[in-house]
């Protein structure tokens, strides 16, 4: 599959996403038996974003550390240009594909936003040396230069600026890129028989080598041992719903910086998170989450992952949101988080005390902020 059926997902995800939002539905039976301190939070403020909105808001929605959201719009047509927005909501930037002049035909999708850059993967054509001729419809004829789709990761300035593309030359269709401090690139996907690939990739665009996951996820019709099983999250190809299937799960994973780590989010109850170094070094963390429970973002701070999860209360109740605090060496849950009114799953920016979601209100783009009400110091959860 290539980048540009890989936005059509993302759409189909805002829209499910819209009708989620939609959704308002009270915890699943059995959860409030968790015994988890919960912090109440209250909206402070709500900042409407001064730019025209489109219909749907895609995942995921990032923030910088100046509080800077990055999202991308979409509409029943296709997913807009990524944009920047303002903690007050005044300064919007959009990366435009238009500028992107060192690839043909550029189609951006996954993006990752690091401290002073913005990378997106992107596919293109390549000319080739060999032509076509095609005929016209007035029955004229003309020779076409041949072109191949090739990916590349484009990068823009934090102002809107383009900076330039990298060509890859990958085995796999990547999905997902991550960045690391150093410049050196994390690239998640599959390859043409359904096989998850995760690669360290140079910043240059060299192939370096794959990181193997244990415990990752696996296509179902591919694991033929019990053995096999209880060692990976084993998947059908197509689910019931939206997210359910592996062609869904691997295409709209997420790559998250953590400090000088990068994380590998697999949207699917039971998946662990995956904390890999520059070198390849790999981490596995299992979120003690209840059962069902599909991670749906993942917001990092110092000592704690703050995580937006999803459960199915039933095929008639819908689905319901729970937001957690997480000790990231443990994957226990340290408290949860009560919200006073339904925002969806556009959390943007959190932090254990202050949060900011990007929702759309009577046809508006708004930043809503909220603060916890009673906040333990997050100092008492140090990593190992």
């Amino acid at each position: 599959m290539q980048l540009s059926s890989l936005a059509s997902l993302t759409l189909m995800a805002a829209l499910s996403l819209c009708s989620a939002q939609e959704t308002n539905v009270p915890p699943a039976p059995g959860d409030s038996a968790l015994s988890i301190r919960t912090s109440a939070l209250e909206v402070v403020s709500t900042v409407e974003v001064a730019a025209p909105c489109d219909p749907f808001l895609t995942l995921p929605v990032r923030c910088a550390s100046d509080r800077t959201i990055f999202v991308r719009m979409a509409d029943t047509s296709g997913i807009s240009d990524l944009v920047s927005i303002s903690s007050d909501g005044t300064n919007v930037i959009r990366f435009s594909s238009n500028k992107i002049n060192d690839v043909l035909n550029p189609k951006t999708c996954a993006f990752f936003v690091s401290q002073s850059d913005v990378y997106m993967l992107a596919s293109g054509s390549t000319p080739q040396e060999h032509s076509l001729r095609v005929k016209k419809p007035n029955g004229d004829s003309e020779e076409q230069r041949m072109a191949a789709i090739q990916e590349f990761i484009v990068r823009f300035g934090r102002d809107g600026s383009y900076r330039g593309a990298v060509r890859l030359d990958l085995p796999f269709t990547p999905y997902q890129v991550g960045v690391f401090p150093g410049g050196d690139f994390l690239l998640a996907g599959a390859t043409p028989d359904n096989q998850v690939r995760l690669a360290l990739v140079k910043s240059n665009g060299q192939f370096q080598r794959y990181v193997e996951l244990e415990g990752d996820i696996q296509l179902e019709s591919q694991v033929s041992t019990p053995e096999e099983k209880s060692g990976h999250v084993a998947l059908p190809m197509n689910g019931k719903r939206f997210g359910e299937g592996f062609q869904d799960v691997v295409r709209v994973s997420l790559i998250v910086a953590d400090g000088p780590r990068l994380l590998l989010l697999r949207k699917v109850a039971g998946a662990p998170i995956f904390s890999i170094s520059a070198g390849g070094d790999v981490r596995t963390v299992t979120p003690k989450v209840p059962k069902g429970y599909s991670l749906a973002d993942l917001k990092t701070t110092p000592n704690e992952w703050i995580i937006s999860y999803t459960h199915r209360i039933s095929d008639t109740a819908g689905v319901a949101f729970e937001t957690y605090a997480l000790n990231p060496a443990s994957g226990e849950i340290i408290q949860g988080y009560s919200f006073p009114r339904l925002l969806g799953l556009g959390m943007a920016c959190a932090d254990g005390l202050e949060f900011s979601f990007l929702t759309r209100e009577e046809e508006k783009l708004k930043i809503v902020n909220l603060l916890s009400t009673n906040r333990s110091s997050s100092q008492n959860h140090p990593r190992d």
